[in-house]
C-alpha cells in the first residue's frame, strides 16, 4: 500500500466535505438572518443562542473531518447504516459538547458580538 496516495486520497476526501458543508450552510442563509435579526432587534438571548449554534456547526465539521482522516480498511466494508449511525452519534456529542461548554467558543463570540452590540446601542 502507497502511503501517499492513502493521504492523498483522505485530503481530497476532507476538501471536498469541506466545500460540501460549508456551500450547505451558506446556501441555507439560516445563520446571517439569524444573526442580523439579533442585531437589528437588540436580543442579548437570541445572539447568545445563535453563538451556541455556530459552536455547534463549527464543532459538526471538526468532528467529521476527524472522523474522515481515520484509516479505514477494506477487511470490514462500511455499510450506509454504519455512516448513519456516526453522523448521529457525532451530532449527539456536539450538542453535548455545545450544552455542557466545554469548548467556550459560543461564549467568546458571544463575548465580542455583544460588545458590538452595546456599542451600537449607544
Amino acid at each position: 500500500m502507497d502511503a501517499n496516495k492513502v493521504v492523498g486520497n483522505l485530503t481530497n476526501k476532507n476538501f471536498y466535505n469541506i466545500n460540501y458543508n460549508t456551500r450547505e450552510i451558506n446556501q441555507d442563509g439560516e445563520f446571517e438572518k439569524r444573526l442580523l435579526n439579533a442585531y437589528e432587534n437588540q436580543d442579548e438571548e437570541a445572539l447568545k443562542e445563535v453563538c451556541r449554534e455556530f459552536e455547534g456547526l463549527l464543532l459538526n465539521m471538526v468532528y467529521k473531518q476527524m472522523r474522515a482522516t481515520v484509516f479505514r480498511s477494506d477487511l470490514i466494508p462500511k455499510s450506509v447504516g454504519r455512516e448513519i449511525f456516526e453522523s448521529m452519534l457525532d451530532d449527539e456529542l456536539v450538542k453535548e459538547a455545545s450544552k455542557n461548554r466545554s469548548y467556550g467558543l459560543a461564549e467568546d463570540l458571544y463575548k465580542q458580538l455583544s460588545r458590538t452590540l452595546r456599542n451600537r446601542k449607544v
